[in-house]
């Protein structure tokens, strides 16, 4: 399972549930669980920012499609390489 980790520096996939999260961090697994999430226009607007690949954007627009726009685009992200124990 996939989930993604949301917090002040960008979004973070995670292969499991992590046992906590920091504080002014959010976990989401799923784009209902996203749209739920109490995320701000900004920092929405923020976090597609943040992401590599897409095209830049100066405002919101509809709420609901930026959101499901983000969620596809997070899909994508690559899975994180398995930690070793060294």
């Amino acid at each position: 399972m996939r989930i993604y980790i949301i917090g002040n520096d960008g979004v973070t996939l995670c292969r499991e549930a992590a046992a906590t999260v920091s504080e002014g961090e959010i976990a989401v697994a799923s784009n209902e669980e996203l749209h739920a999430a109490p995320l701000s226009g900004k920092r929405l607007l923020a976090l597609w920012n943040a992401l590599p690949g897409v095209e830049k954007r100066r405002k919101v627009g509809d709420r609901e499609e930026l959101i499901d726009q983000l969620w596809s685009a997070i899909e994508l992200l690559p899975d994180p390489e398995p930690e070793t124990d060294a």
